[in-house]
Formats: C-alpha cells, sequence, structure tokens
C-alpha cells in the first residue's frame, strides 16, 4: 500500500469513528419495535454477490411484516440486480458514498428523502458507513452490524461471524436481533421482463436466432486471481457446439488486470460457436442471460451468486485457497485450482503471481467433463418432465 492510500485510508476511518462518536451520543437508545412498522429502510450498498446473499433478509422481512412498506437504498447495480423482483416496495438509487466529498449533493438529496420518509426501522445490510446517517434522521430502531466504527449510532446490533466466510443466514440476524424468528432460506431474485427483452434484441443483433439455446461463461472476476485462462473458452465453445449443438455466450466487462484497464476480446478460432457480449449487458441483462441459459460456467464471482439464486444449474471454477462460498447453492457443481506453492504461501485474499496458478491449473478436459455431466443432467430431467403422465 503506498503513502498517499494509506493515509487516505487512515482518515477515512478516523471520520467513521468521529461520526459515529457524535451522532451515538445523541441518538436515543433502548427503543424496540412493539408493533409492525408502516415504514422499513434495508440499506443494500455491496457488491452483487454480497447482495445476492442478503435477498433472504429483505423476503423474511416481507413474510414478517406483510403491511410495512419496504424501502432499499444501495447504488445502480443494486437496483438492477432486485429490478425483477417483489418483495420490496420503492429503491432510492445513491451512487455515492455517505463519506464522499465529491458527492455531497447527492448525499444531501438522500438525507432530504430519509427525513421525509419517517421510517420506523432502518437494517444496514450492507453499507456501515450509512449508520450516522440513520441516526442523524432520527429513525428510532437502527440496525447493523456490531463492532464497526459507527456502531455507536445503532438501537441494535448482529453479529456475521467471521467477515471471510458470512453467508445469507448470518445477515438475517439483522432481523433476530429484533426478537423475531427468521427461517434460514436460499437467494432468490428473478429476471425482469424489461432485461429480458434488451437481452434478446442485442443477442439477435450479435447474430444469436431469439429461439437459440445457449451456455453462458463468465471467464473474468473482480481481481485477476479469479481470471480463468480466457484462451480456453473457444475450446469450451466447440464442445458444447459439437456435443450438444448449444452457442456460448461470453458475460463480463472491462476489468483492471495488473493496473492497466484491459478489454478481453473472445474469438480464438471458435467462429461462430461464440456470442461475445462482453461490455454489452446491463446488469439486468446478465442476469437474463443467466436466467435463460442451460447452464452457468463461472468464476468465485458475482454471476456465480446470480445463478444460484436463480436456481440455474451451475459449474463454479474456484480458487482452493478461496473455498467459502462453494457450498452456498445445490444447483452447483464445483472444480477447484489447485497448487502446492499457493496453499503454502498465498494470503487468502491475495495471489503471489498474476494470473493465479490455481485457477490456470483448471483445465479445459475437467471443464469440459463436468460441463458435460451437467448439461446431459439437465436434458434428461427436461425430457423426463415433458415426458410426465400427467402433463
Amino acid at each position: 500500500m503506498n503513502i498517499k492510500r494509506a493515509l487516505y485510508s487512515l482518515q477515512f476511518r478516523l471520520r467513521q469513528k468521529l461520526l459515529g462518536t457524535y451522532y451515538g451520543v445523541r441518538s436515543p437508545r433502548n427503543v424496540s419495535l412493539t408493533r409492525e412498522p408502516e415504514r422499513v429502510l434495508f440499506v443494500l450498498a455491496g457488491l452483487i454477490g454480497d447482495s445476492v446473499m442478503c435477498t433472504p433478509a429483505i423476503i423474511e422481512a416481507r413474510r414478517i411484516w406483510p403491511n410495512s412498506r419496504i424501502a432499499i437504498v444501495g447504488k445502480k447495480h443494486n437496483r438492477e440486480l432486485l429490478s425483477g423482483c417483489e418483495f420490496y416496495d420503492d429503491f432510492f438509487e445513491l451512487n455515492s458514498d455517505p463519506l464522499s466529498l465529491r458527492g455531497a449533493a447527492e448525499v444531501r438529496k438522500f438525507e432530504t428523502w430519509l427525513t421525509d420518509q419517517h421510517f420506523d426501522a432502518a437494517l444496514i445490510l450492507l453499507g456501515d458507513q450509512f449508520a450516522h446517517l440513520l441516526a442523524k434522521a432520527r429513525i428510532p430502531v437502527r440496525v447493523g452490524v456490531m463492532g464497526t466504527l459507527m456502531h455507536r449510532c445503532l438501537t441494535h446490533k448482529y453479529d456475521i461471524g467471521s467477515a471471510r466466510t458470512w453467508g445469507a443466514d448470518e445477515r438475517l440476524n439483522a432481523l433476530r436481533s429484533l426478537g423475531y424468528e427468521a427461517t434460514k432460506r436460499s437467494p432468490t431474485l428473478s429476471s425482469s421482463a424489461k432485461g429480458r427483452a434488451a437481452l434478446l434484441e442485442k443477442l439477435a443483433k450479435l447474430g444469436l436466432p431469439t429461439n437459440s439455446n445457449f451456455v453462458v461463461v463468465h471467464p473474468f472476476g473482480s481481481t485477476s486471481n479469479q481470471w480463468w485462462n480466457i484462451a480456453l473458452v473457444a475450446k469450451l465453445a466447440r464442445f458444447v457446439d459439437t456435443q450438444f449443438g448449444l452457442k456460448l455466450v461470453v458475460i463480463g466487462k472491462e476489468y483492471s488486470l495488473n493496473g492497466q484497464l484491459v478489454s478481453p476480446q473472445i474469438g480464438l478460432g471458435a467462429g461462430k460457436a461464440v456470442i461475445d457480449t462482453i461490455n454489452q449487458l446491463e446488469l439486468s441483462e446478465m442476469i437474463a442471460a443467466i436466467d435463460r441459459a442451460e447452464m452457468l460456467v463461472t468464476t468465485d464471482s458475482g454471476p456465480f451468486h446470480v445463478a444460484g439464486a436463480l436456481r440455474k444449474p451451475t459449474l463454479g471454477l474456484f480458487r482452493a485457497r478461496r473455498p467459502e462460498h462453494s457450498n452456498a447453492y445445490n444447483t452447483a457443481d464445483i472444480l477447484f485450482g489447485n497448487d502446492i506453492e499457493c496453499e503454502r504461501n498465498c494470503s487468502w485474499d491475495k495471489c503471489r503471481t498474476s494470473p493465479c496458478v490455481q485457477m490456470e491449473n483448471i483445465g479445459i478436459d475437467d471443464v469440459t467433463r463436468k460441463v458435460g455431466l451437467l448439461l446431459g443432467k439437465h436434458t434428461r430431467e427436461d425430457k423426463d418432465f415433458r415426458n410426465h403422465p400427467n402433463l
């Protein structure tokens, strides 16, 4: 970490602590919900995969409080992620960090909206830095993760265990901290009608007829140590084309690799077997692509969690050093990349080399074997369903 980044991190943490103390000492304590709240706010300002794992908490809140008006605040990608879901009523899009100086005007608009809504309760699922704004707006019940720098702004706190391993059930503790019995459930998403229509239009322009079946592959990740070997995508495309008559739709966006912004080009001799949508799909369209696909092949990244929440057959490509969410969804099969030196010398969140040796060691033969088994099983189940005597 360079000096400039270290200083920024230090002042950011200091501001959080000071704001937490300032608004915390002015906040009422020992407040509880004695009736069903009229208005509830969820803070969901996090990464795609983390946000997916938080959906059970909002769904349970809808079950527990069927007459409450549920609102969510989050960023653009959070709004698009939930655009096909019906378990909330309102969404306030805030793309600036609550502590950002550059986004102060946007934050002030949010503060005005927050005050005008008169929420009875606010629950932070992702976005601990929102705590002081909830206290400033005098929301009576404010729930968040224990041990954060702004914990004094909260009236109720919940435990998520390890920041490395938490999952959907740990976020349900937000409701349990209020005394409710929150039923354990799996993350759930739906694709939106708008996203599905836009996807089909874009795929048609790229040469894929509307009625075509396809497999989706996402070989990327938000960091380069999550990437699968891009050179193997064409071989996977030829396999699903020759063995199953399916096209391979590649999804993803530009990523920073070794400090350089790159836009991967997928061609590599696969011809018309590959439909390259890199940088061309909005998140709602990506969700629709996964929802419509026969199956997904993806790294340990946001699309893996999206597919799990859509109950879509998935092959996950994971580093053995990072197995935390490999068993999160029963519709997913996992291939681990292994390397003894990585296990000994790499930390759980950092690789010594780029690309990651463990991810590079996931070979095409193992991937095609797994894909063949998953597609074969999927095809058999569809055939059995269509031939069921009661249909």
